[in-house]
């Protein structure tokens, strides 16, 4: 019985014609219901069918797969990628997608993916998340790690910190993710509208994760992991005015 429906976006005929059988072998809960060599095709395909899933190619001849997303209708599909491309991941996490699969692509990885549409649809009742950016606290972001990406609720990360060129992440399990996403990325993905706040140039953290607020030495948080978060002087007004909104 088919549960899923969906669209594949790539520009080599073999790499269509490939997805398409493993599906056919490895999720037959996926039906197929069209295949697209261009970014025109891709927009017509998925705005006449209205999957739920996108197998979205990143290079499609001298374009990008990217450049069909804002061309979509709702209601929007969850979008898996499908490249020979590790460079574009940091992309994949702006456009929430579900899953980053890499050429060749294995079978138990397409399997994974799949299962992890079919359970977000069983979940919501509703159709799976859409590429839309910053999400609500309770769904999860994507992050990209040097062993894939990682897909985490918004609201259980703690703390995000600047450490050199890269991001680390403390989240509520007591572990700590690390990654080449810049702050200022996640500062767009976690706005003050998802409860998070930019209280330093280094640190990011979770308003709902404060547990007291130390006016000595210039101004400090103490999160509920016990790490002590300074608050530079730029940040003090609007962290002071952001956790009497979120408080009260």
């Amino acid at each position: 019985m088919t549960n899923l429906t969906a669209v594949i976006v790539d520009d080599e005929r073999r790499g269509r014609e490939l997805l398409n059988q493993l599906l056919q072998v490895h999720c037959p809960e996926v039906e197929v219901l069209a295949l697209a060599a261009t970014v025109d095709e891709a927009i017509e395909a998925v705005n006449s069918h209205h999957p739920d899933i996108l197998f979205l190619d990143i290079r499609i001849g001298n374009t990008f797969g990217f450049d069909v997303l804002p061309s979509l209708v709702e209601p929007l599909p969850a979008i898996i990628i499908t490249t020979a491309h590790e460079e574009y991941a940091i992309k994949a996490v702006k456009v929430q997608a579900t899953d980053y699969l890499l050429k060749p692509i294995v079978s138990d990885e397409l399997k994974s993916a799949v299962r992890k549409v079919m359970e977000k649809k069983k979940s919501t009742g509703a159709e799976p998340a859409s590429p839309s950016g910053a999400v609500a606290g309770d769904k999860k972001i994507a992050i990209a790690s040097a062993e894939g990406l990682i897909f985490i609720k918004a609201d259980h990360i703690i703390r995000c910190e600047a450490s050199g060129a890269y991001t680390e992440i403390y989240v509520k399990e007591g572990s700590k993710i690390v990654t080449s996403t810049n702050l200022g990325e996640f500062e767009k993905l976690l706005p003050e509208s998802m409860g998070f706040l930019r209280v330093h140039h280094s640190s990011l953290i979770n308003l709902a994760e404060v547990s007291m607020y130390v006016k000595a030495e210039g101004g400090s948080v103490v999160m509920s992991d016990k790490s002590k978060v300074p608050i530079s002087q730029r940040k003090k007004a609007s962290f002071l005015e952001a956790i009497k909104k979120y408080t009260s």
